[in-house]
């Protein structure tokens, strides 16, 4: 063989060579990009895990303050209106319940 096909040769290894490279790159780039969108996807998630926990912690403090309306009939000692000394009467709830619940879209009349 010339000296010539011989550096043809090679270059064609190297050739070669380089588009296994090329495709091993561009199969890191791929997964790079997958694991990024993924890093942003449980950003969002925790996003929503932490305003998921904080409407739960508001509905169970109105749980709580409904209880305490059911079994006691008056809001001395009321855990959201400040023990005020109102007497309500049966079938109404607060007009502060009444907000919360619409804070958290429960529809009220």
């Amino acid at each position: 063989m010339s000296e010539a096909t011989d550096v043809l040769q090679a270059i064609d290894h190297l050739r070669r060579d380089l588009s296994g490279y090329h495709g091993q790159l561009k199969a890191h780039n791929d997964l790079q990009r997958h694991c990024d969108n993924q890093r942003e996807r449980i950003v969002q998630l925790e996003g929503l895990y932490a305003e998921a926990k904080a409407e739960n912690a508001k509905l169970r403090e109105l749980v709580r303050v409904f209880y305490h309306c059911t079994t006691s009939g008056e809001c001395d000692e009321c855990p959201i209106n400040g023990g005020s000394t109102v007497h309500l009467m049966p079938d109404t709830i607060c007009g502060t319940i009444h907000d919360r619940m619409r804070e958290l879209g429960v529809e009220v009349e």
